[in-house]
């Protein structure tokens, strides 16, 4: 008999709002124009029962969902939504990992180890032939990329197969020295400084032909 009259009461509580008020209360409990303390408040006064509240309560966290997926969301959301679309891509080989991670590293690396590098393009100090600010003399003294061994343009020096280390021997090489072919501007004979136009040598053996790092005598120690 209890439940019968408790289902009665449940039945005329929910005649006290309408839909279109309950979608208004939720969507004030999810602006944050109310809160639950104001409901709390409505249904002491009688203005709505506890099942209507729940409701509104249910219905503001559906209105809430319907805003994030339009793009109403708080930066902590987006941010686990961003995880979450990582989380789904692809993941990255070896090589991908290595170019994502370390090519900041490397590029910083390389800006140091230009400091101490003479352009073999314009011969100042502090830049590589790549980044010359003065590519007109650049590009004229490098020339288009070919192997100075075989004279393809597939590859450079330093990958051909067929080079036998022998630098006396580059036919395809052209000195921006003397301007003859045959040799680099390393190993030329109007070439006093070697790779130090400046002055200088390498500190471990006292060549010019080489730098430090590069040294045979360094490897060999």
């Amino acid at each position: 008999m209890e439940e019968n009259n408790d289902h009665d009461s449940d039945t005329q509580e929910q005649s006290l709002l309408d839909k279109t008020q309950l979608l208004k209360y939720a969507k004030d409990l999810q602006n944050g124009t109310i809160d639950g303390n104001v409901l709390k408040e409505k249904v002491d006064q009688g203005l709505m029962t506890k099942l209507e509240r729940r409701k509104i309560t249910r219905l503001a966290k559906k209105v809430g969902s319907k805003d994030k997926e339009e793009g109403e969301l708080t930066e902590r959301q987006k941010l686990r939504r961003l995880t979450k679309e990582k989380k789904m891509l692809p993941k990255l080989d070896k090589e991908q990992k290595r170019k994502k991670y370390l090519q900041d590293l490397e590029d910083k690396r390389e800006q140091e180890s230009a400091k101490f590098t003479i352009c073999l393009g314009c011969r100042k100090r502090g830049h590589f032939v790549k980044n010359c600010p003065n590519k007109p003399v650049a590009e004229a003294r490098r020339g288009a990329q070919i192997c100075y061994f075989c004279g393809s343009n597939d590859h450079s020096l330093k990958d051909c197969s067929e080079y036998n280390g022998d630098e006396s021997n580059l036919p395809f090489a052209k000195c921006f020295i003397c301007q003859e072919t045959g040799h680099l501007s390393r190993n030329c004979s109007g070439n006093t400084h070697g790779l130090y136009p400046k002055g200088g040598c390498c500190h471990v053996c006292g060549e010019i032909t080489h730098l430090a790092r590069n040294c045979p005598k360094r490897e060999e120690d």
